[in-house]
């Protein structure tokens, strides 16, 4: 197998060494959309879920609410656990 090179001398009469040369605004614009649609779709997931939380909270206070939460945790990996060993 042979590149065809026999010096390295004239880089510029190479040319790019890498796929899909003069794509890279396209690719940085591509990856900028899907990043601002993960921030918009997590930030409105993030929200719900904090509303949903502060709305638990107020309506039975967070000592409670917190306390429920975490027996309900404990209680589902004791599940778990009892439902691996058989």
């Amino acid at each position: 197998m042979n590149t065809g090179l026999t010096s390295f001398a004239d880089p510029l009469s190479i040319g790019p060494m890498y796929p899909f040369p003069g794509s890279e605004m396209l690719l940085v614009l591509i990856l900028l959309v899907a990043w601002v649609a993960w921030q918009i779709f997590f930030t409105r997931a993030e929200g719900k879920e904090f509303d949903e939380a502060a709305q638990l909270y107020r309506e039975k206070g967070m000592l409670q609410a917190s306390t429920e939460a975490e027996a309900e945790r404990i209680a589902a990996e004791v599940r778990e656990i009892l439902k691996s060993r058989g």
